[in-house]
Order: C-alpha cells, then structure tokens, then sequence
C-alpha cells in the first residue's frame, strides 16, 4: 500500500510540471510510516529519517539515500557509470540525495539516470515499550543523531508530558526539535526548512504532531 502511494504521488507530481504547474527542478524526499494494528510499516525516498524510541534505546528504521553510502554508490554505479559523487557527497555536483520525488528535469535528462524516486519499505512488530516515532528532515539529524534526539524526548517526557498533558507536550518537543534543524544554504542564500513529526504511541489514542519550519 505505501509503495503504491508513493509511486502515486511522483506520477502526480511530474504530471503537475508537464502541465505547467511549478518548477521542474523541484523535487522533495518523503518518509511515510503506516500503522496496522501492532505493526508499523514505513516507506522513505531521500534522507528524511524515522527513529523509533524503544525503551532507552533509539532505533533507525530508514536508511539515509546519500549518493556517498556504500548502497546507494553501488546502485548509481550500475544505473549510470558516468554519475560523478564529489568528494562532499553530492551527484551530479548538485544533489546531495540519490533518491528523491519530483525533480522531473533531472529524470527526463536521458544522460543522467542515477536519481531514482524507488521507496525503501520496512515493516516492524511494536512492542510494549516503544512510545514514540519521529520523522524529520535532513536538517534535524545533520545536527543532533538517533540517540541525541531519544535523550532530549525522555528529558521532556519527565519534565513536560506529566504537566502539560500529550498534546502540548508533543508540540513543545516539535517546536524545540524544529528550531534546532535549521541551517544556512550558502548556495541559495538562505535558511532551510525543515519538518518534523513526533507519533506519540503510548498516548490513548494514535497522535500525530508535525511543525514545519
């Protein structure tokens, strides 16, 4: 079902710039989570991450679409030889993912053929002591990691959830999460944006909070 959507929506997306609507360079990760029942099932496109807190621990549950990592450079080996990562990461000396949706003037260039809009999906049983799902742009996890991110929950958890109740106490763990992510593109000469998603499972029904900065 998530593939689907997410294949869905990049024929939708490019369909919008055939027809006019927007810039073709335009192009976006995703990362989607589905619950059914005591499992949860995520789809990703891009560095945009989901971490689950299990217990004390934090657990990754995508895996970074870098054009440097071992997997994806394997892949952009087979699918264009002539696809050049710099030193820094980037391909095609602009794009600092391997995968992403959207970007129709890079997927009609016949010469480069590396950028792919292919999900990675996974599904996992959720147990008793997992309380929480977030899912964030690159620009959160370019500054803080996995375990970072699961201690500053579990201070707000103690500090905040008692007192201020579920709701509120997400929104303020979004609201601190997306003023940390935010950093200065040189090359657009401007701040990036970023967006954050906190899924509190231990709260009496699914919540869902997300801020966009």
């Amino acid at each position: 079902m998530l593939k689907e959507a997410v294949q869905q929506a990049e024929v939708e997306i490019l369909a919008s710039y055939e027809a006019g609507q927007g810039s073709d360079t335009a192009g976006s990760t995703l990362c989607a989570i589905l619950l059914v029942d005591d499992k949860l099932h995520v789809a990703h496109v891009g560095d945009s991450r989901a971490v689950l807190g299990r217990g004390a621990e934090p657990i990754q549950l995508t895996r970074d679409h870098k054009p440097g990592c071992q997997i994806e450079a394997a892949r952009i080996e087979q699918d264009d030889p002539h696809a050049d990562i710099s030193g820094d990461g980037y391909m095609y000396g602009e794009l600092a993912v391997a995968r992403a949706i959207g970007s129709a003037a890079w997927k009609r260039d016949p010469s480069k053929r590396a950028l792919i809009p292919t999900p990675d999906l996974v599904s996992i049983q959720l147990q008793p002591d997992d309380d929480f799902v977030v899912l964030a742009t690159d620009g959160l996890w370019d500054k803080v990691d996995n375990t970072q991110v699961r201690t500053l929950l579990g201070l707000f958890w103690v500090v905040l959830r008692g007192w201020l109740g579920f709701r509120w106490w997400a929104v303020g763990v979004c609201l601190f999460l997306v003023g940390v992510a935010p950093g200065w593109n040189a090359a657009r000469a401007a701040w990036t944006k970023d967006a954050v998603c906190l899924v509190d499972l231990q709260a009496a029904s699914f919540t869902v909070y997300a801020l966009v900065q």
